[in-house]
């Protein structure tokens, strides 16, 4: 992987906050993110740290059974808002178009974040983040994103 197509992270509960402009500055260009990782590897914990550093309005919670949550964002130079969708439920590609996921990837204004999106990433656009949460121990995970369609 080259330096600019891929970024690494290490960080904890107490520093999260603390790496994201530099995950916001290495991303520009891209509103839509994927994030893998095993169950409680901190995918909605991370989004719910990026709502906040958007000064997106809350309460923040994971969209498991609504498949998509749409937050306003206030004065943010890049974004309107932040939708949040949970792909974990959806089995095909056509009951994500049915649930309107397609339709919510083309909002030009919002960040998007999608958790299991490796489940139908048939729909993803070309150009998207990966990124991948890996369990260090109890407290630190590793980020490893890469520009896709870069």
């Amino acid at each position: 992987m080259n330096e600019s197509s891929a970024l690494q992270i290490s960080y904890s509960l107490a520093t999260i906050q603390d790496m994201l402009p530099e995950l916001f500055s290495w991303a520009k260009g891209y509103p839509i993110w994927t994030f893998e990782g095993n169950l409680g590897a901190g995918k909605t914990t991370l989004i719910c740290h990026i709502a906040n550093y958007l000064n997106a309005t809350g309460p923040f919670s994971s969209p498991t059974y609504t498949l998509i949550q749409t937050y306003p964002v206030v004065d943010h130079d890049q974004y309107k808002g932040l939708t949040h969708m949970d792909w974990y439920r959806i089995e095909s590609k056509e009951e994500g178009i049915q649930a309107g996921l397609e339709d919510a990837l083309y909002n030009k204004q919002d960040l998007i974040c999608i958790e299991w999106a490796s489940k139908i990433k048939e729909l993803l656009p070309k150009q998207h983040l990966t990124i991948k949460l890996s369990v260090i121990d109890a407290t630190t995970r590793l980020l490893t994103a890469e520009k896709q369609g870069f």
